[in-house]
């Protein structure tokens, strides 16, 4: 119940809890988290996230010992050939109404699966970040020299969220 509760407080509907096919165990490592699974691209678990439901808690996530730039986390719900919505972490994913992806971070690797796949399938990219984003804006500054070529043409537009409102601020970059 307090798992649920949990979700409620963040906004989630049961259709969402459901949906997402969140979880929670009574016994160990993951007793009062939420545990939210990752599905690739053929539906096999490939990831998760246990997300502590105490504040006090100062492990706030327990993840699965696999690399995150080895997954793409729920790709199974992806459509590359759509612009894609890139947010910071799993409850933001499941807010985010259309196309999206996390980065389960506040960066992203171009060593990554997950930016390999955007540049090779050329998928335009909207960062929806939380409301320290103007300080992470140097996630897609970095980019190599070699990956701003035009084959590797990415379209990535920024939208930054202060709070629970929109700011407005739209920073956009071409790779």
């Amino acid at each position: 119940r307090a798992a649920i509760k949990y979700c409620r407080s963040r906004r989630l509907t049961e259709r969402e809890i459901l949906q997402y096919r969140l979880g929670t165990c009574t016994t160990s490592q993951f007793r009062r988290r939420v545990i939210i699974p990752s599905f690739d691209d053929e539906g096999n678990l490939n990831y998760y996230s246990a997300r502590s439901i105490d504040p006090e808690n100062k492990f706030k996530y327990l993840n699965a010992k696999v690399s995150k730039k080895d997954i793409i986390f729920n790709e199974l719900n992806i459509d590359w050939k759509s612009e894609i919505s890139l947010v910071e972490g799993p409850f933001d994913l499941m807010k985010v109404r259309s196309n999206a992806g996390c980065l389960l971070g506040s960066h992203l690797p171009t060593d990554s699966l997950l930016f390999r796949r955007i540049v090779r399938m050329q998928t335009p990219v909207l960062l929806s970040l939380d409301d320290d984003a103007v300080h992470k804006m140097h996630i897609f500054m970095s980019i190599p020299p070699e990956l701003r070529l035009p084959r590797h043409y990415v379209a990535i537009q920024s939208r930054f969220f202060y709070g629970t409102s929109y700011s407005g601020m739209i920073w956009e970059q071409s790779y």
